[in-house]
């Protein structure tokens, strides 16, 4: 490689570092409003089935933790915290992964708790933000590639919209599955 060659990668791998910077700054503050509960609506496509999942519910972020309650096909609830993810039915544990045992574990918990919190720096620890879309003055749209070697094994892609807080998510699984979550404040 010539030195012209270096000195132009290097000045567009700092110009590319440094939108990217101007962009998660634009994005801290658009998520100005964390979502501290609300309903969600789930839709995942799983390959090999002819109709995708659906399902309903609301949730609820407090003390660092975020309850995903499931009400429609049927009620099931997961509890989701840096230390564990753990499913509840009727009040009784059935079904727990712990963070330091399974590093996905602690990885998809950061994800779900800074995206509902909107907390941009913690998603800059575990994504490089590819694209940043600003729509009009409170809304915008962002795609997010795992940095994380574990998290890219499992998801290929996070695209995110919103206003004044997270309204949609989108994740792109490594096997080629899909999920689209909506999200709304609880009134």
């Amino acid at each position: 490689m010539g030195v012209r060659a270096f000195v132009v990668g290097f000045v567009f791998g700092l110009l590319s570092l440094a939108t990217a910077a101007d962009d998660w700054a634009s994005l801290t503050k658009r998520l100005h409003a964390p979502l501290a509960s609300g309903e969600f609506s789930q839709v995942k496509h799983i390959g090999g089935l002819p109709l995708p999942l659906q399902s309903s519910g609301i949730f609820v972020v407090e003390n660092g933790q975020l309850r995903w309650l499931t009400l429609l096909p049927f009620e099931s609830e997961l509890r989701i915290s840096v230390t564990e993810v753990a499913q509840w039915e009727q009040d009784s544990k059935v079904w727990a992964a712990d963070a330091q045992a399974q590093p996905m574990v602690a990885t998809l918990a950061k994800l779900m708790l800074a995206l509902v919190a909107g907390d941009a720096g913690a998603l800059a620890q575990l994504f490089q933000l590819t694209q940043f879309e600003v729509i009009d003055e409170k809304c915008w749209a962002l795609t997010l590639r795992p940095l994380d070697s574990v998290l890219a094994a499992h998801l290929t892609e996070v695209q995110a919209r919103g206003c004044e807080y997270l309204a949609q998510l989108s994740f792109g699984e490594a096997g080629g599955d899909t999920t689209l979550i909506q999200l709304s404040p609880q009134s």
